[in-house]
């Protein structure tokens, strides 16, 4: 019984993972940047699996270097309403810079997120409406993944919903090639709670009789 409650212990304390792969088909979404005409902005929206966010990753490029951030954001993809996100970042990664060359950016936000709830992974220059400069525009790579929640582009300031411009919702009918890491916690049951209490319970008595047997020999 101490056994398995230790090894129900061990089990407990391990991570259960999943992840999203959107895999590249080789083919890129171009003028993202601040030479892009105002398309400052591409998102991925994805609908998060599990309820922590470990890490995600996008891949871009650009015809000169200029600087980025990532964020993440909840996303309204009601049919009701415009496409855009909610509320306020959730995530946003230190100032980075593209390059000429196709660059794979990890990001590690370790955010609680909902499951079953969409989010958007966005690149972009003008965070919270604030233009970071630079020049030239960018590509993002794109992916074979037929998904009801492909990437969204947005001119400007990407925390303005009507910025957006994906028609309805989910219709661009592209899939940035994006991958994301999510975990939780394995929460026991019950009936394994009750097997771990009474195998602790165990090891005390076991402790508790290895103290008292010198105590009766020397008596």
């Amino acid at each position: 019984m101490i056994a398995s409650a230790f090894l129900m212990l061990v089990s407990i304390s391990e991570v259960q993972a999943t992840t999203i792969n959107f895999a590249s088909n080789g083919n890129e979404l171009i003028y993202w940047g601040p030479s892009s005409g105002g398309n400052q902005t591409y998102g991925q929206v994805f609908t998060a699996p599990q309820s922590m966010l470990d890490d995600y990753s996008l891949s871009a490029s650009s015809t000169n270097p200029f600087p980025f951030v990532s964020q993440i954001y909840a996303w309204n993809g009601s049919s009701s309403g415009p496409d855009g996100p909610i509320g306020p970042s959730l995530f946003t990664s230190s100032v980075l810079n593209t390059t000429t060359s196709t660059t794979t950016y990890t990001f590690t936000p370790d955010i609680v997120l909902t499951p079953g709830v969409e989010y958007v992974a966005l690149f972009t220059n003008q965070p919270n409406g604030v233009a970071l400069g630079g020049t030239g525009f960018g590509s993002m790579l794109e992916s074979n993944h037929v998904s009801a929640s492909p990437w969204n582009g947005a001119e400007g300031d990407p925390t303005v919903d009507a910025n957006w411009y994906c028609g309805t919702p989910n219709t661009c009918g592209y899939t940035l090639a994006f991958e994301a890491d999510f975990s939780v916690s394995a929460v026991p049951e019950p009936s394994t709670w009750a097997m771990m209490i009474l195998g602790f319970a165990g090891v005390g008595f076991m402790a508790y009789r290895r103290k008292s047997k010198p105590a009766l020999l020397a008596a």
